[in-house]
């Protein structure tokens, strides 16, 4: 099993990123995510009852075993709450199914499974959930935990003030390509697009706070037309998570 001291690094994997070098900097090129994983190092989802959002809503709820950078055992997260103050259509909901994760629950569409997780010893986390290896279809997240570094690089694609603290500061930064499209919805957070020529759209969200424990993450989904419509939701429920 392969041991990680952060898994933001991973995120360029997971989200199927590479960059092309400049000057100063990398210009990220997006790519549908890379959907191979060592066997033993698949995450593993087991039946943990159900959970309850708001006004009575329930779906079924897994606990979810990952790599850890923390262990040569799979670490498990198990739900820690029997309710998730979180408002969704009971028709969309019927549609869900929930995991444990490192950062609490996640909502994803049934029948998809959880294709890679790993958490670092630092508590960075990164997790992709998809029905196929096809890669038009999935929800990826990916946090920096506790590495300074790691949230300012990778922020720095986003937010000017994450950039201009990674130059500061020496650490590596992004330039934004002209596929990605971004609008701020706070002093956090910005919703994006990144246009792709073939294939279903991709939307996410990304999130830097220099003052948090947990500086940055990226939620990002890509779902087909039987499926678009839960895209709003499975956003929020991150946006909903920031204290």
């Amino acid at each position: 099993m392969t041991l990680r001291t952060n898994v933001l690094a991973a995120t360029l994997l997971s989200l199927g990123l590479t960059t092309v070098a400049l000057a100063d900097e990398s210009v990220y090129v997006f790519h549908r995510p890379d959907f191979k994983v060592d066997r033993q190092d698949k995450p593993v989802a087991k039946p943990a009852g159900e959970i309850e959002l708001k006004d009575g809503v329930k779906v079924p709820v897994f606990s979810l075993a990952m790599v850890s950078g923390a262990s040569d055992d799979k670490e498990v997260f198990r739900p820690q709450m029997k309710k998730l103050d979180l408002a969704v259509k009971p028709e969309l909901a019927s549609r869900l199914v929930a995991y444990a994760s490192p950062g609490g629950i996640i909502l994803v569409p049934k029948n998809w499974q959880a294709w890679s997780a790993a958490i670092g010893a630092d508590g960075s986390a990164s997790l992709l959930f998809a029905p196929d290896a096809s890669g038009q279809n999935f929800l990826s997240y990916d946090n920096s935990g506790a590495c300074v570094g790691c949230a300012l690089s990778a922020a720095s694609l986003y937010f000017d003030e994450a950039k201009k603290r990674a130059q500061q500061d020496d650490f590596a930064t992004y330039r934004r390509p002209p596929a990605l499209k971004m609008v701020k919805l706070n002093q956090f957070i910005k919703a994006y697009n990144i246009a792709v020529s073939s294939g279903n759209p991709v939307d996410g969200l990304a999130y830097f706070n220099h003052e948090s424990d947990y500086e940055f993450f990226d939620a990002r989904v890509s779902l087909g037309k039987d499926n678009h419509d839960l895209a709003t939701v499975l956003l929020n429920q991150f946006k909903d998570a920031v204290p």
